[in-house]
């Protein structure tokens, strides 16, 4: 077994191993997967003779997921954001004047 790649945490490990072995290739994972606390990198190792297709494999996953996503691309605060905002204020807002209500009466 040679190494192939290093994954973030278990769970893209896992995703990693799922595409490996839907092409037929054997792997095996190394680090912390399924201790008491499975979080840190894994290390994903597949046999020296599929290391190409193992490559290809992990091209194609990285193409298909595309970049981060950020959620200010242009510079600007995503409108999804000022949506949640206006409504937590709105509920915040009928909130508070539902508590002077209730003390002036």
């Amino acid at each position: 077994m040679v190494p192939l790649t290093t994954a973030a945490n278990p769970f893209a490990a896992r995703v990693l191993a799922a595409h490996l072995g839907a092409e037929g290739i054997v792997w095996e994972l190394r680090g912390n997967i399924d201790g008491p606390y499975p979080v840190g990198p894994v290390e994903v190792f597949v046999a020296a003779d599929d290391l190409a297709t193992a490559r290809l494999v992990v091209t194609e996953q990285q193409v298909a997921d595309g970049p981060p996503a950020s959620p200010a691309v242009d510079g600007r605060t995503p409108r999804e954001l000022w949506i949640l905002v206006g409504v937590v204020l709105l509920a915040a807002a009928l909130l508070l004047g539902r508590v002077l209500v209730m003390t002036w009466t």
